[in-house]
């Protein structure tokens, strides 16, 4: 028989513990033995035992599980170390949970189940913030009322907010960012891991469309400095020229102007009430008043053949914009969706439009 156990989180608080239905992401590890030809699948008896097992132990948090398949381990008793984004003020800068089972010899992998369960999560009813209002949906001034309530809410949210599982968005982090131009002259492919986004609490919302029958929303955006940072990695050739190079980086564009759509469904949970499931988040970015690009490193750290190309893509930032701007968006695009949605999960759409 599997069984979940219990553990107490250390905050590094004096006297201060957490339990499952405080934290904001808690991992609980579990083992199965792994065959010399593969992954087992797991067995549905030891699946549901599992499940129902589980279930006894977070009864009550109204969590939700997803299972997640990691590396395969070597040892059949591991603890797994957590950096959290969210409620680091309240769990310190690492959590650990360990999840013991006695397994047969060999191979073991390993499974993470991460429960979502944040400070109440689950079907728990938040309410917004204190510095936003709900805007009624029959307000012949809803799109009046949105902006005030946006520009209210970004200067405040851009550092965090742990109750509301909105991490530090200044800088916003990137996990993967991938850039592709394609012409008969230049064919260059671009990667970052963990690019950062620096410049959003400069934006300045200047307006937004919304409509509740249609459940759409438009907020427009104008952005005086914007850089993106980190360490790149690039191949392709440009003017019959192969390109390589890994290093630090920095493109940064000058006043931008761009707009945030964004739809959404309803959806019904077991507490009763509906909640905002959003869906097609896209940024569209209408124009650029200039960009700068500088990549270091280029061709194994060749200077003079490095020099050469960053002035030609400065030179020609233009065409670079229209062909790595939509990568960028959408980027953005799932990051803010990701940050809006965490939102909209524990807050009701009753709270959120009144009727």
């Amino acid at each position: 028989m599997i069984r979940c156990e219990r553990k107490r989180w250390e905050t590094g608080r004096k006297g201060s513990d957490l339990h499952t239905d405080q934290i904001g992401l808690l991992s609980l590890l579990f083992y199965l033995p792994k065959s010399r030809r593969g992954a087992r699948p797991m067995h549905p008896n030891t699946r549901d035992e599992f499940g129902r097992g589980c279930n006894t132990y977070l009864a009550g948090g109204g969590a939700s599980l997803a299972a997640v398949q990691l590396q395969p381990q070597q040892r059949a008793h591991t603890t797994l170390a957590l950096s959290l984004a969210v409620g680091r003020d309240r769990l310190g800068e690492q959590g650990e949970c360990v999840l013991n089972t006695e397994m047969a010899a060999g191979q073991i992998q390993l499974f993470a189940i991460l429960l979502v369960a944040a400070l109440e999560f689950g079907d728990a009813v938040k309410h917004l913030p204190p510095y936003i209002s709900s805007c009624s949906r029959t307000d012949p001034k809803l799109n009046e009322c949105i902006l005030k309530n946006a520009r209210n809410a970004i200067p405040k949210m851009i550092n965090g907010e742990p109750k509301y599982r909105v991490p530090n968005l200044n800088p916003l982090v990137i996990p993967e960012l991938r850039l592709r131009q394609g012409t008969e002259a230049v064919g260059l492919k671009l990667a970052w891991k963990d690019a950062a986004l620096h410049g959003l609490p400069s934006a300045d919302l200047q307006s937004c469309e919304a409509s509740v029958t249609k459940r759409h929303l438009k907020l427009n955006f104008f952005v005086p400095k914007m850089s993106i940072t980190g360490t790149y990695t690039a191949s392709g050739r440009v003017l019959l020229l192969p390109v390589t190079g890994t290093g630090p980086s920095n493109i940064t564009v000058h006043n931008m102007k761009a707009s945030y759509d964004i739809s959404w469904n309803l959806v019904k949970r077991s507490n009763g009430k509906e909640y905002l499931d959003l869906i097609d988040p896209k940024i569209t970015l209408h124009d650029i008043g200039f960009m700068s690009l500088k990549f270091d490193n280029l061709f194994n750290g060749d200077r003079l053949l490095g020099g050469n190309l960053n002035t030609f893509f400065n030179e020609n930032w233009k065409d670079l914009a229209k062909e790595f701007g939509p990568g960028v968006a959408d980027a953005i695009g799932e990051v803010f969706q990701l940050v809006f949605k965490n939102v909209c999960d524990i807050v009701p759409y009753d709270l959120v439009f009144k009727p």
